[in-house]
């Protein structure tokens, strides 16, 4: 068969043509990455919509829905991105309000997380709602009963408004024993547990003058048990569901490096009280980076901050830098029980929540960097820094903090070297960028750094890659 000359005589325009599209399209496709893909400092000026608030907890116990609702329009407006919802027990009620909200969360592209509630009385073995965690077939029931309700309440929105649950294991403070501790403590030890053991309660069995092997054995005990009846049994029946488990660092009773194993959100605790809980969140921080954790909450109860002995840009501004640099990666900012209705405590809101997207804008586009080889000089200041490093593609970027009401000037020495461009200081208090063109190549290859901090100062010390 002849082929038809029409057509003959359009393939060379036609291949022509189609060539050119492709062409066009190719330019066309890295023109708009380009300008889609703005630099990292551009962003961390300007803040994309993309770049999260902090959380916050709202407790809707005292709330009607109508109010609850102006609150999370509120916290939506002071540029929070995401929400707790906490309460005590859910009647129809407290349901259909939970719904409202995680409907208005949505709209508002708000993320929810819920804190875990009481059901109904008769599946706790305490009177204050608590399951029984050395339990496994009582946190079963309950847990599975409470995933089952959240999927059939919140339809559409189970796993993409509502990512992340909340459960509550025992402080560690009012911890009781499991109800087999005489049946476990054989098997582990292959003696019986000493007595007198007149009760269950932990404090009170430490002071019955056990032996030292039987405290340990009692320890060890603990921690296996709360591991596989408590511990698997959330990460087994939560994850599987399609939502983040999260659990209170002070809630644990394994290794504060194993948390995150189990968790996908372990909670680090702000505002504390010793070195030995900033000690614990910074191990519950590094095994989350082990197990690849993205989102490490920072629980920062907003009533227990104190007033500084000198002025910062907003009153919990150090509280949120000690959470940052001991592993936080997002904000969970609890007001207490004035569920949002104090004023003075939060004129500064909207301040502090740019502050923190700007601090979990470079933290969530990066990943951790050794930051062991920077030194410092303080020069008699008094000033206590403290440096987290971070990594992204182009650039190395050191968080500094300083801990302490000094100021002045101090030497920085970074294995980084200048490469091409000189280092530059971003402010997350007001996004401003810097270059510091002072910066010195010392004949080890390291760069040194003069640099000026405020009492509480944070600044972020950027150097570019090699060809980034």
């Amino acid at each position: 068969m002849g082929s038809n000359p029409n057509t003959r005589s359009r393939r060379p325009c036609e291949r022509s043509e189609a060539r050119q599209k492709t062409l066009l399209l190719v330019f066309s496709f890295f023109a708009a990455f380009a300008c889609a893909e703005d630099t990292l400092a551009e962003r961390f000026q300007a803040l994309p919509s993309s770049a999260r608030g902090p959380d916050a907890v709202l407790r809707i116990d005292a709330l009607d829905a109508d109010t609850a609702l102006q609150r999370l329009d509120r916290l939506s407006d002071m540029g929070f991105g995401g929400v707790l919802l906490t309460l005590t027990a859910a009647d129809d009620a407290a349901w259909e309000k939970l719904a409202k909200l995680t409907n208005r969360a949505a709209e508002l592209q708000m993320e929810v997380g819920i804190q875990d509630f009481l059901l109904s009385a008769n599946e706790t073995a305490r009177a204050d709602g608590l399951i029984d965690v050395f339990d496994e077939k009582a946190v079963a029931r309950h847990t599975n009963k409470m995933l089952s309700e959240l999927q059939s309440r919140f339809g559409k929105h189970y796993g993409t408004t509502l990512a992340w649950f909340l459960p509550r294991s025992f402080p560690t403070n009012s911890l009781t024993l499991p109800q087999d501790m005489d049946t476990l403590f054989f098997k582990h030890t292959g003696f019986r547990l000493p007595t007198p053991r007149d009760t269950q309660d932990v404090d009170e069995v430490d002071g019955d003058g056990l032996a030292a092997f039987a405290k340990q054995k009692i320890g060890e005990i603990l921690s296996g048990t709360w591991r596989g009846r408590f511990a698997e049994t959330m990460r087994d029946l939560v994850q599987e569901a399609g939502l983040d488990a999260g659990l209170l660092a002070d809630e644990s009773l394994i290794p504060a490096e194993e948390i995150a194993r189990y968790f996908k959100r372990p909670v680090l605790l702000g505002c504390p009280t010793s070195v030995t809980v900033r000690a614990a969140n910074q191990r519950v921080a590094q095994g989350a980076h082990r197990a690849a954790r993205r989102s490490i909450m920072g629980h920062l109860p907003l009533e227990r901050v104190r007033p500084l002995d000198v002025p910062v840009q907003f009153a919990s501004k150090r509280e949120m830098d000690v959470l940052f640099t001991d592993g936080a990666t997002r904000l969970l900012l609890d007001p207490g029980a004035t569920a949002w209705q104090d004023e003075t405590l939060f004129t500064d809101a909207s301040t502090a929540c740019l502050y923190a997207r700007r601090w979990q804008f470079i933290l969530w586009q990066s990943a951790p960097h050794d930051a062991s080889a920077v030194a410092w000089q303080t020069k008699e200041t008094g000033v206590e820094m403290t440096v987290i490093g971070r990594a992204t593609n182009s650039e190395h970027i050191y968080c500094i903090v300083n801990e302490s009401a000094n100021s002045g000037s101090v030497v920085g020495s970074f294995p980084e070297k200048i490469n091409g461009t000189p280092p530059e200081r971003w402010s997350p208090e007001n996004g401003e960028i810097i270059p510091l063109a002072a910066a010195v190549q010392n004949e080890d290859g390291q760069t040194s750094l003069t640099l000026f901090i405020e009492p509480y100062g944070v600044f972020f010390v950027v150097f570019k890659k090699a060809g980034g």
